[in-house]
């Protein structure tokens, strides 16, 4: 068996599918574990075939989660991915070439013409927001370490974003990896909400409750009726962890120029 896919989910349905597309023809199995999803997730993820194999397993945190689903997996080679996440139909061509390489090297920087061994791999990832490829303000090219030999690489707990912890030489894949993020400004605003209450809980919980929408949350919903399906005009988007560059990266990406008010209201409303 040469290629795992591990993937964890919960409530996914809206995703799972574009996700599971992706990999299904380079993928000798897809590992999922599901934390209790309430939606159809699961059902969509079983419609794929007998590649999927799903798990139901209690929330211990993203990093003992995703470990789990890697732990479970049986390829030479093990692709981790979140469930928003889908490759590019160059990144799935390059991946399948490099995992029937029996040896796979890369040459350092600071010494040319020799090549190390190399398991682990990154793949820049190509961040949308409302629809819109993210180009500046550290939303490209976001290298993030999906692909490597199984054994070589495991996840470490962090307060709020999980890491990857490896040994040796990383290699990088030229190809990007489609992250679809925020399709909605109010999901957006959520997430930067939710990543507020979750730096005040204990590490292994760190999955917090739905934020519920405010006032100026709704209101938002309201300009975004009245926008008639176009995209919000509120773009300066203020966040506990991202105020220097995210709105300065909003402006040049050529969303138009509106004070958002309301994202401020909303989450200075949540304390």
């Amino acid at each position: 068996m040469n290629l795992s896919v591990a993937i964890i989910t919960y409530n996914e349905e809206t995703n799972i599918a574009r996700t599971l597309r992706s990999v299904i023809d380079v993928a000798d199995e897809i590992v999922i574990v599901d934390s209790g999803s309430t939606d159809l997730t699961m059902e969509i993820a079983q419609e794929f075939g007998p590649k999927i194999k799903i798990f139901a397993e209690a929330w211990k945190g993203f990093a003992a989660q995703k470990n789990s689903a890697i732990e479970k997996c049986g390829g030479q080679w093990v692709l981790s991915l979140d469930a928003d996440e889908e490759l590019s139909d160059g990144l799935r061509s390059e991946i399948a070439q490099l995992i029937l390489q029996e040896h796979v090297t890369v040459v350092p920087d600071d010494t040319p013409g020799i090549g190390e061994p190399c398991t682990v791999f990154s793949m820049a990832r190509r961040n949308m927001f409302l629809g819109r490829w993210m180009r500046h303000g550290g939303f490209w090219p976001d290298r993030k370490i999906r692909l490597f030999q199984r054994g070589a690489a495991q996840f470490e707990e962090r307060p709020v974003h999980e890491s990857i912890h490896v040994s040796g030489p990383v290699g990088e894949l030229q190809f990007p990896l489609h992250h679809h993020s925020y399709p909605t400004l109010v999901g957006y605003i959520e997430h930067s909400l939710q990543l507020r209450f979750a730096r005040r809980l204990p590490r292994r919980t760190r999955r917090p409750p739905p934020a519920p929408l405010s006032r100026g949350l709704r209101e938002l919903e309201i300009l975004q009726g009245l926008g008639d399906g176009t995209r919000a005009e509120v773009t300066t988007i203020i966040s506990p962890s991202t105020l220097p560059n995210r709105p300065t990266s909003l402006i040049l990406e050529g969303f138009p120029l509106t004070t958002a008010c309301i994202a401020h209201e909303a989450l200075a409303e949540s304390g």
